[in-house]
């Protein structure tokens, strides 16, 4: 149940990348430079993304309460930077060998 939960989430996440590739066409045949559009855009799916991330720890399982939050952010970031496995208990363990280089691959393809 929660994989098909997850796969709506992954597909509503691709709602406001439409909107913003719907907007950047619209609003770039009026001169307008591309980079101050694509600056407002992220400024835009930051703000919506951090009122989704309590309710996105709810939905997760384990749930993860919003005092968890700087909890987990600190062991991603050990994880993505030193590659230290932070979780390896669980339901969830870690495995941060190759954290670095799968973030940077997924940035590098949506440039």
């Amino acid at each position: 149940f929660l994989q098909f939960v997850w796969s709506l989430v992954m597909l509503a996440s691709m709602i406001p990348m439409v909107a913003s590739s719907i907007y950047k066409q619209v609003a770039l045949q009026v001169q307008l430079d591309p980079i101050f559009v694509n600056g407002w855009v992220s400024l835009f799916q930051f703000l919506c993304g951090l009122f989704l991330v309590v309710p996105a720890g709810y939905a997760s399982s384990p749930k993860v309460t919003p005092m968890d939050l700087p909890q987990n952010w600190a062991h991603a970031t050990e994880c993505l930077f030193a590659q230290n496995d932070s979780i390896t208990l669980g339901c969830h363990p870690d495995d941060c060998s190759q954290a670095a280089l799968w973030v940077h691959l997924g940035l590098l393809s949506s440039v």
